[in-house]
Order: structure tokens, then C-alpha cells, then sequence
């Protein structure tokens, strides 16, 4: 089975960024999700985009939550038809 893969825009040493990521984990764990984490800092680009939000979850480029995790925001996300 195919895992639709999310995007995690975070920053090292933050603490909302690590507990969503825990988070994450035990949600993807039991649906057909997984993640990638890219790190912002040091890129100027990702930092305006996203320096202020973080950590922001993203799908081809739409943001899904930022700063807390919102599962149901995801689940519904991806129930809409044509997602």
C-alpha cells in the first residue's frame, strides 16, 4: 500500500515542533500516512515562508495546521472527494 506522504516544516530545538512530531507518528502510524521533517532554518526562502508558523504541516504545497497538530483538519482533508 501507497503512504501519502506529508511535509513537516520545523526547526531544531523547538519545542511545539517536537510534540507535534510525536504526535504525528502515532497518528501516521495507524493510516496510510507518513512524513518527512525539513528543517527551515538556515534557508532563507522556507524561513519567511514558514519562520513564524512553524511547525507547519503541509500537502502538495497546502498547509494543513501550523503550530499544533489538527487531525481532524487532515482526516477531513484527505476524505473530501478528489483528494
Amino acid at each position: 500500500m501507497n503512504k501519502t506522504e506529508l511535509v513537516v516544516y520545523s526547526r531544531d530545538g523547538c519545542h511545539l515542533c517536537d510534540a507535534l512530531l510525536e504526535e504525528l507518528a502515532v497518528f501516521c502510524a495507524a493510516r496510510p500516512y507518513t512524513f518527512q521533517t525539513v528543517e527551515i532554518s538556515g534557508d532563507a526562502l522556507l524561513e519567511k515562508r514558514y519562520g513564524r508558523k512553524v511547525p507547519v504541516v503541509v500537502f502538495q504545497g497546502e498547509i494543513l495546521c501550523e503550530y499544533f497538530l489538527d487531525t481532524d483538519k487532515i482526516q477531513s482533508y484527505f476524505d473530501k472527494p478528489g483528494n
